[in-house]
């Protein structure tokens, strides 16, 4: 990888996998010299243009049905302070609206029933962020 980027191969590849901007990736490939640096970015920068059209195709699978939500309709994320339970660890789910958390679980099914017709790039990229979503929210697969 390239040592201008990241300071060991441990490490760097860690640092690429975070990176979600496909702006960010093509200013990396352009400083990279080498070619294995050069290689893993253009195959981090494929994977993340395949999640961002895999989560667009998502968009247009479901519809307008959470179109509402995208004008300024929608209830809040979190309930008002007085449910709060008092712990700062950020994980009690009390706070989450249950109407965002059934929208997030119809739309994920509705996901999970599209998946067989997509071509296997997109499938394994939307497997990959249908199980990162179900892991940040705790919800069963």
């Amino acid at each position: 990888m390239c040592a201008s980027v990241m300071a060991t191969t441990r490490h760097k590849e860690e640092d690429i996998e975070n990176i979600w901007d496909e702006q960010v990736l093509k200013a990396l490939l352009e400083q990279c010299t080498d070619y294995d640096g050069r290689r893993k970015l253009r195959a981090r920068l494929r994977t993340v243009m395949a999640e961002h059209k895999a989560c667009a195709d998502l968009v247009a699978v479901t519809g307008g049905s959470s179109a509402a939500n995208l004008s300024g309709e929608c209830e809040p994320l979190v309930s008002p302070s007085v449910d709060d339970s008092g712990t700062e660890s950020g994980e009690d789910f009390r706070l989450l609206s249950p109407e965002i958390l059934a929208e997030v679980q119809s739309a994920l099914t509705r996901l999970e029933a599209a998946l067989p017709g997509l071509d296997p790039v997109r499938r394994e990229a939307l497997v990959r962020l249908v199980t990162r979503l179900q892991t940040c929210l705790k919800l069963q697969p």
